[in-house]
């Protein structure tokens, strides 16, 4: 596993992040590649959402839990399936965040 040294900060993990519906539309970028001293799902979320706000927390937690309103995908592969929130990242990963559609 590579890893990107970081000023003062011991190491990095740097992987990319596809955002798609409402979530794309708060961060208003649709790729992002982000650098994570917690190289895990949960380290993802909180970097970006301390990142781009209080709207994008509010779009892919449910306050005061775990719960996700987004599904997240690891390089094609659903986190439920894996470690959930705790599913490490590696270098060059590839991080999907898509918006649950619910409807009748």
């Amino acid at each position: 596993m590579a890893r990107t040294p970081s000023a003062g900060q011991g190491t990095t993990t740097t992987v990319t992040v596809n955002l798609m519906g409402h979530i794309f539309d708060i961060v208003q970028e649709k790729t992002i590649t982000i650098a994570l001293e917690t190289p895990t799902v949960r380290g993802l979320i909180e970097k970006i959402t301390d990142t781009y706000g209080p709207d994008l927390r509010k779009a892919i937690l449910k306050e005061g839990t775990e719960e996700l309103y987004v599904l997240v995908l690891v390089n094609s592969k659903d986190i439920d399936f894996l470690q959930k929130l705790d599913t490490p990242l590696t270098d060059g990963d590839r991080v999907d965040v898509i918006p649950l559609v619910a409807g009748g």
